[in-house]
C-alpha cells in the first residue's frame, strides 16, 4: 500500500514540476516582449541582494540592502511571537523547537549584525514597523498612507494599522489552536487580508495551505466555485483602475481604493464562509493519548 500510495504522489508531483518550469521560461519571455510584466519586482530585489552579499562593499539602495536576502533565514524565529504559541498546551516538542527556533534566529542574527552593524535590524526588522508604503496595492491602507504622507500623524497611522490584524490573530490564535492546520490558513489569510501592504504574490502565502484545508470544508463543489469566481473578481475590479494609473498615467487612486475596500470585504466574506464551514477534528495533545 505504501508503495502504492508513493506512485500515486508522484505523477501529481511531475506534472506540477513540468507547468512551473514551462511557466518560467514564459515569464522570461513575457518580461522581455510584453508592457505588463510577469515577474514581480521583488525578483530583481532578492537578485541584486544576493548578488551584493558575495561582494566585499555595501551598496544600499531604498529598501534593497545586502541583508534582505539574509533575512528570509531569520524570520522562520519570528514565528516564536506569533500569538498562536501563547495559547498552545506546553510540551517536549513545543519546548525543543521554541529553543532550536530561538536559537537559530539569536545566532544568525549576531552574524549579520556583527557584519552590517545597525543597518541589519533597521532594513530587515524595524523598517517594517515602520513602512509606510504610498503605492498602489491591494491593503485598504495604502490611500490613507499616501494622502497623509507628509503629515507628522502619518507615523502613528502606520502602527495603528496593525491593530485589527493583531486583534485578529489573537482571537484566532485561541479558537483553533488546537487544530494547527486551520490556524496557521487563518493566521496567514488575516495577515495578508489586513496588512498595510498587500500585493498579489502575497495571496499564495495563504494559498500553499488552502489544499490542507479543503478536504475539512462542508460546502459543495458548486459553492467553492462561485467563492472563487467572488475573489477572482474582486481582483479584477481592483486591477482594471491600477493598470490604467501605472501604464496609461490617469488619476485612478479613488476607485483603486474603492475597488480595494471591496475586495477587503469579499475576502472577510470568505473567511466567514470557511470558518462556519469548517468541520473542526478532533484532536488530542500527546500528552492526553500516551
Amino acid at each position: 500500500m505504501a508503495m502504492g500510495g508513493s506512485h500515486g504522489v508522484t505523477g501529481p508531483f511531475i506534472v506540477a514540476l513540468g507547468i512551473r518550469v514551462a511557466l518560467v521560461f514564459y515569464g522570461l519571455y513575457q518580461d522581455r516582449s510584453m508592457q505588463v510584466k510577469y515577474t514581480d519586482v521583488d525578483y530583481q530585489v532578492f537578485t541584486d541582494a544576493a548578488r551584493f552579499v558575495t561582494q566585499t562593499g555595501q551598496q544600499a539602495t531604498e529598501n534593497n540592502t545586502p541583508t534582505i536576502r539574509n533575512q528570509q533565514h531569520l524570520k522562520k524565529g519570528i514565528s516564536l511571537l506569533n500569538p498562536m504559541f501563547i495559547v498552545r498546551l506546553l510540551n517536549k516538542d513545543v519546548l525543543l523547537f521554541i529553543i532550536v527556533a530561538g536559537l537559530e534566529f539569536l545566532i544568525l542574527g549576531a552574524l549579520f549584525y556583527c557584519r552590517y552593524g545597525w543597518e541589519f535590524l533597521d532594513h530587515t526588522y524595524f523598517y517594517h514597523l515602520t513602512r509606510r508604503d504610498i503605492r498602489h496595492n491591494f491593503s485598504p491602507y495604502f490611500y490613507m498612507l499616501y494622502l497623509t504622507a507628509e503629515s507628522e500623524w502619518s507615523s502613528v497611522l502606520g502602527l495603528v494599522a496593525f491593530l485589527p490584524q493583531f486583534l485578529l490573530l489573537i482571537i484566532t490564535s485561541f479558537a483553533y489552536y488546537k487544530d494547527l492546520t486551520f490556524c496557521c490558513f487563518l493566521h496567514t489569510a488575516i495577515f495578508v487580508t489586513f496588512n498595510k501592504v498587500c500585493t498579489s504574490q502575497y495571496f499564495l502565502w495563504y494559498l500553499c495551505l488552502l489544499p490542507m484545508v479543503l478536504p475539512h470544508l462542508t460546502f459543495s463543489w458548486r459553492r467553492g466555485i462561485m467563492l472563487l469566481a467572488l475573489w477572482f473578481t474582486g481582483q479584477g475590479l481592483w486591477l482594471a483602475p491600477a493598470y490604467y494609473l501605472e501604464f496609461e498615467g490617469q488619476n485612478t487612486y479613488l476607485l483603486i481604493w474603492l475597488a480595494g475596500l471591496l475586495f477587503l470585504a469579499i475576502n472577510c466574506f470568505i473567511l466567514l464562509i470557511l470558518i462556519s464551514n469548517y468541520k473542526k477534528r478532533n484532536l488530542q495533545s500527546k500528552t492526553n493519548t500516551e
